[in-house]
């Protein structure tokens, strides 16, 4: 009993952990996209004027 409710709080903590993992990857792949079509669009504007 104590060893299946140790290893569904070892699988508990692992999902929370690659959840906050892919969170934090999703999050700086949105900010840096973000942040490069900006430039692409500044650069455009830049070379037409």
């Amino acid at each position: 009993m104590l060893h299946s409710c140790s290893l569904i709080n070892m699988i508990n903590d692992f999902c929370n952990l690659i959840f906050k993992w892919l969170e934090m990857i999703l999050f700086n792949f949105i900010l840096f996209y973000f942040i490069y079509l900006n430039s692409f669009i500044l650069i455009k504007k830049n070379n037409i004027y």
